[in-house]
C-alpha cells in the first residue's frame, strides 16, 4: 500500500505533500477526465477547417512524418484521455495538446494558414487550461 502511495503522490498530492486519499484520487480522475472532454469538444467546435481533428495523412503529406517526430491530434489525445493515459497529470494531457500545436507551427510556415490556426488554438487551449484550473488545486 505504501509503495503504491509512493508511486502516486509525485503526481497527486496535496499542498502540504500528503498523499491524497483513495476517494480524493478518485474524484481527480473523474474530474479529470471531464475536464479533458470539455477542453477537447471546445477545441475540436473551434477547429472549423478540421485541421487538427484527425492524425496527418501521411500519404496526403509524404514528408511529415520526416520533419514531425511525435505526431499528435485531438482525436489521439480523446483516446488516451478516455484509456486513462493521463488518469494522473492535467500536465500530460496539457502537454499532448500542445504538441499538436506545436507540431503544426514547427511543419508550416509562419504566416500561413495553418500555422495561424495552431497559434489561434494555442491561445484557446492556454485560456481554457486556466479557467479551469482550480478544478486541481486541493482546497482548503
Amino acid at each position: 500500500e505504501m509503495e503504491e502511495r509512493d508511486k502516486i503522490c509525485g503526481v497527486l498530492c496535496r499542498a502540504d505533500g500528503q498523499a491524497l486519499r483513495v476517494e480524493e484520487v478518485s474524484r481527480y480522475k473523474s474530474g479529470l477526465l471531464a475536464f479533458g472532454l470539455r477542453v477537447l469538444d471546445t477545441l475540436v467546435q473551434r477547429d472549423v477547417y478540421e485541421m487538427f481533428v484527425a492524425p496527418v495523412d501521411a500519404v496526403a503529406v509524404p514528408d511529415y512524418l520526416q520533419v514531425i517526430s511525435t505526431p499528435m491530434d485531438l482525436a489521439s489525445v480523446r483516446e488516451k484521455l478516455v484509456a486513462g493515459e493521463y488518469a494522473n497529470s492535467i500536465a500530460a494531457l496539457r502537454s499532448d495538446i500542445d504538441l499538436i500545436w506545436r507540431n503544426c507551427k514547427q511543419y508550416n510556415a509562419r504566416g500561413s494558414m495553418y500555422y495561424s490556426a495552431a497559434n489561434r488554438m494555442q491561445k484557446l487551449t492556454a485560456k481554457l487550461f486556466e479557467q479551469q484550473q482550480e478544478l486541481f488545486v486541493e482546497k482548503s
